[in-house]
C-alpha cells in the first residue's frame, strides 16, 4: 500500500498538482503505540520518497485522531500538519517549534524547520440551523487568535457532512479573510 500511495501521489504531481496531502483517516482507530509501530514508518517513507522525487512540492498530512504525532510527522518531512477538531490549539505551535529545535541540535548545521499548521475549525458551527453567521465569525476569530494567522491554512478539523448551511459556510470563508487580514496588519 505504501508503494501504491507513493506512486499515486507522485503521478498527481506529474499531472500538475501544486501540493499534496496525505490522509491517515483511521488514526483515531489505532492506539498510539500501534500508530507509531505500524502507520508512522509508512508515512515517513511516503514523505521521504515524495520529497526526494518532488522537493519543491509542499507536502501536507492529516493524521485524523492521531494528532499527538504532529511533531514526529514534521520531523518526517511534512511541510504542513493538520489538526483535527479535537486537537488543542494552544501549545501546538510550541510543540512543533520545540521538535524543530531538538532536531537541529541532533543534526548540527541544519536549520530548524517548523511545519505550518492546518485546521481545526469545528464543522458543527456550519450545520444548518445550529448557529448564526455572527457565531461562526466569533468562532473563526477565536481560532485565528489562538493559532495566529502566519503559516496557517484555516480549515475544518473534519470534513463536510452534507448538512452544512451554505450561508454559514460563506460566513466561515468571509470571516477567515476578514479576521486574518486584520490580524496580519496588526502584527
Amino acid at each position: 500500500l505504501t508503494d501504491t500511495v507513493i506512486e499515486y501521489m507522485s503521478a498527481q504531481v506529474e499531472a500538475g498538482a501544486d501540493l499534496l496531502q496525505l490522509f491517515e483517516a483511521m488514526g483515531n482507530f489505532i492506539e498510539e503505540e500501534y500508530f507509531y509501530k505500524w502507520a508512522m514508518p509508512s508515512m515517513r517513507r511516503i514523505a521521504t520518497e515524495l520529497k526526494a522525487r518532488h522537493p519543491d512540492i509542499p507536502l501536507l498530512v492529516f493524521p485524523r485522531g492521531a494528532t499527538y504525532s504532529l511533531a514526529t510527522l514534521q520531523q518526517a518531512g511534512f511541510d504542513v500538519v493538520t489538526m483535527d477538531t479535537m486537537t488543542a490549539r494552544k501549545g501546538t505551535r510550541g510543540v512543533l517549534q520545540d521538535a524543530a529545535v531538538i532536531e537541529s541540535v541532533q543534526n548540527p548545521g541544519s536549520e530548524p524547520s517548523v511545519a505550518g499548521i492546518q485546521g481545526n475549525f469545528d464543522v458543527a458551527y456550519l450545520k444548518e440551523g445550529a448557529y448564526a453567521p455572527e457565531d461562526v465569525k466569533e468562532a473563526v476569530e477565536k481560532m485565528l487568535t489562538e493559532l495566529g494567522p502566519q503559516k496557517l491554512i484555516a480549515n475544518l478539523g473534519e470534513g463536510l457532512t452534507g448538512k452544512e448551511d451554505p450561508v454559514l459556510v460563506t460566513a466561515f470563508v468571509d470571516a477567515v479573510h476578514e479576521v486574518s487580514e486584520k490580524l496580519i496588519k496588526s502584527s
